[in-house]
């Protein structure tokens, strides 16, 4: 059985607010059961949009350090080695090990090149800005 990961997380949900939340009544307990259901409910909402953003990203990042040329040579070839290991790692780490280097590269992109700085920071911000969970939209 395979059940799409959207429909697992309104399940959970549903089964928290239907079924815990009651049992425990107005509690501190209840309550938190009840926000458990609320964010299963807004996961189940964008769980397909947020795993095709994160990929977005990570292609957009990936873009980003190889397309960098900071006059460091020490700096560019580390960063074509992460680039060169990074297919080699399983999907779900791919991000957080270019992450890594984006570190590495904003922090020398400060010191000596605003322009790459900026474009660094400019990743940041649309990243940082595209991971929030919007609410579920309500049907028309």
């Amino acid at each position: 059985m395979n059940i799409p990961p959207a429909d697992l997380l309104r399940n959970l949900a549903l089964g928290q607010a239907l079924l815990v939340a009651p049992a425990l009544g107005e509690s501190y307990a209840g309550k938190t059961a009840g926000t458990i259901a609320a964010i299963l409910l807004l996961a189940a909402s964008d769980v397909v949009l947020y795993a095709e953003r994160r990929a977005s990203f990570r292609n957009r990042l990936h873009q980003l350090l190889a397309d960098a040329a900071p006059d460091d040579i020490t700096l560019r070839a580390d960063l074509a080695a992460l680039l060169a290991r990074v297919e080699s790692l399983p999907l779900d780490d791919r991000l957080d090990h270019l992450l890594g280097g984006l570190e590495v590269l904003h922090a020398f992109a400060d010191a000596r090149d605003p322009e790459l700085a900026r474009a660094c920071l400019e990743f940041l911000f649309d990243f940082a800005a595209a991971e929030r969970l919007d609410p579920p939209g309500l049907p028309a």
